[in-house]
């Protein structure tokens, strides 16, 4: 049986943790053992689970030290690696799966002797955001990542081929190390057929009459959500119109300005994270104009509920499955809203696209990639 250490950083609610869970539930067990390493912060349901099953969580303290960037790259992953070492002392792994806290999960890999070092990226920004290419430091500290991650780890992956370039560079992509893996979808979430649009339009109290736009993702700043409203005003100097946010984060109050600003915030309505997919059913179309994305699930699970996604062209094509048109963000406005309303006809999935995204699929390519001694 071989032996996996999966490297997170929480158990959060969110993309990240929903793809290591799928992975943990599916993966044959008879084959191999699951372990984690995480943060000691926020402990929850899935915690539980994963010590119920008999498996092991090793948790490490976050170390905060002094304001100096190089000082803070070496001394923290030093003293993270060694809280993880002194836990995992005796254990023999197989293989270690980093998920998040990329410089410390491999550094932690290649101290303990680990020989399948996985690093599966999950955002396309590199890890200063940004502002990477503005600053001389970050923009070393980025490029000595970078480098570590090159050589650290045995398999490079990311959750598309746009993440995997901007994390590991050009040359790498057409390496044999690289791998694509693409995130999981429930199928059953997502598929318009188990829900009834009437009583779905009663639930939210949709409007029928309006042009309803959903967006579905954290409210911050590399969303590019104040774009939304911009659009939303265009289409109500026309037609009635309305825009549902799904989701939290700290551009709420920015958007809600925003919108008092442009005169639309009635037509603004936000909604929890958890919200249910059936929202899907009364929209016409869901936006999605950021400014980086390393994947967009969220485009592909628009196009399964039946609504059509415009896209930035930030957003990887990897997520057109039948239903998807990419913008650039240079265009103006108006633009984007003529190829939006435009925009009748149903979609017509890819079959063979949409086949990518079971979880049958990531699961027979993660136990491919485990099984490389």
């Amino acid at each position: 049986m071989k032996k996996v250490l999966i490297f997170m950083n929480s158990f959060n609610v969110g993309g990240v943790t929903n793809v290591v869970k799928e992975i943990y539930r599916g993966i044959d067990k008879t084959k191999y053992k699951i372990d984690f390493v995480r943060c000691d912060t926020n402990l929850n349901d899935f915690d539980k689970e994963v010590l119920d099953n008999g498996d092991k969580i090793y948790y490490y303290k976050p170390v905060f030290l002094n304001k100096i960037p190089f000082y803070n790259y070496y001394k923290q992953r030093k003293a993270i690696t060694k809280q993880i070492l002194a836990q995992i002392k005796g254990e023999k792994y197989d293989v270690i799966h980093v998920h998040a806290n990329a410089n410390i999960g491999l550094y932690v890999g290649k101290k303990a002797k680990i020989p399948v070092r996985i690093l599966h990226f999950h955002e396309a920004v590199p890890d200063f955001g940004d502002n990477v290419n503005k600053s001389f430091i970050t923009k070393t500290i980025w490029k000595n990542r970078q480098k570590k991650y090159n050589r650290w780890a045995t398999v490079k992956a990311g959750d598309s081929l746009k993440a995997c370039k901007v994390k590991y560079g050009e040359k790498v992509v057409s390496g044999p190390k690289l791998c694509v893996l693409y995130p999981p979808i429930d199928f059953n979430k997502f598929n318009p057929k188990n829900y009834d649009k009437n009583a779905v339009i009663k639930k939210y109290g949709i409007d029928e009459s309006a042009f309803n736009i959903l967006h579905v993702g954290r409210l911050t700043p590399v969303k590019n959500q104040k774009f939304i409203i911009d659009v939303l005003k265009e289409i109500s100097d026309t037609k009635k119109a309305k825009v549902y946010f799904v989701g939290d984060g700290e551009c709420k109050n920015e958007l809600i300005l925003h919108a008092e600003k442009l005169g639309v915030k009635d037509a603004v309505e936000f909604l929890p994270p958890d919200t249910s997919p059936d929202i899907y059913l009364g929209m016409n179309c869901s936006l999605l104009p950021s400014f980086s994305e390393a994947f967009g699930m969220v485009a592909v699970e628009s196009q399964l509920m039946g609504v059509r996604c415009f896209c930035s062209t930030n957003v990887p094509s990897d997520v057109d499955v039948g239903g998807c048109e990419f913008l650039d963000l240079s265009l103006d406005v108006k633009i984007w809203v003529e190829k939006i309303l435009a925009k009748k006809e149903e979609i017509a999935l890819d079959k063979d696209r949409v086949a990518l995204f079971k979880i049958e699929s990531l699961l027979k390519t993660i136990e491919n990639l485990y099984s490389k001694i």
